[in-house]
């Protein structure tokens, strides 16, 4: 498909991570961080999220990226000047690393689609910044 790149003035994105500790993850050990989503519609369009793509670094294991419909199971609608908001979590193996993307929109009337970047931001355990 192609899509329209939309800017950071037209869609903002913004994420706020929290470190939840290390955890078990079928027996290999994991830095687990949660993360907010504000997703903010300021274009005149109405607009469906159809999917993401995740890019995740991990200083031990490298890159990885994951894809899938919508996020955290929904495929929401996001009115010209309305926002929208979700919570999920990545674990890493390493003690940092960072992720962005993308999220692919559609606008509901006129069936164009549309691409909004997600800035990068840092998964790092608080413990190494010492």
């Amino acid at each position: 498909m192609n899509y329209k790149k939309l800017n950071k003035h037209e869609i903002r994105v913004s994420t706020k991570v929290t470190y939840e500790g290390l955890s078990d993850l079928n027996g290999v050990k994991h830095q687990i961080f949660s993360y907010k989503v504000h997703i903010e519609n300021h274009t005149n369009q109405n607009l469906k999220l159809l999917s993401r793509k995740w890019i995740i670094y991990d200083s031990l294991s490298g890159k990885r990226i994951v894809e899938g419909e919508g996020v955290v199971g929904l495929r929401p609608s996001i009115s010209s000047g309305a926002t929208f908001d979700y919570d999920s979590w990545c674990p890493i193996l390493g003690d940092f690393g960072s992720m962005e993307g993308y999220f692919y929109f559609i606008n509901e009337i006129t069936l164009e689609y549309f691409e909004a970047k997600i800035p990068l931001f840092e998964l790092v355990v608080p413990d190494i910044m010492n």
